[in-house]
């Protein structure tokens, strides 16, 4: 089965000096063209990455943002610290 196992012969295993990375007895699975020109692909997959850490870099601030509320309306700072002391809490909530 192409890209995925191979029963070899100690043949084929000597004709290779006997090293046994996968890739050289099991090949890669045929995969069909989708008839995109690849540097149309690449730049389409790009474009849309550079969306997605937009949209991740976003997600982080409002998560931080919560974090942060959640710990100076339970009396701590974010640091981990009880207004009135040390928390038990290991390391604490440190916002960048």
């Amino acid at each position: 089965m192409p890209g995925f196992c191979k029963s070899a012969t100690r043949e084929a295993i000597a004709t290779h000096g006997f090293v046994l990375t996968p890739g050289r007895y099991v090949g890669a699975e045929d995969v069909e063209d989708d008839g995109e020109p690849f540097e149309e692909k690449v730049g389409r997959l790009a474009a849309k990455l550079e969306e997605q850490f937009m949209e991740s870099a976003e997600l982080e601030k409002n998560i931080r943002a919560n974090l942060a509320g959640l710990a100076s309306r339970s009396g701590r700072g974010t640091n981990g610290e009880h207004e009135k002391g040390r928390s038990g809490l290991a390391g604490g909530f440190r916002p960048r």
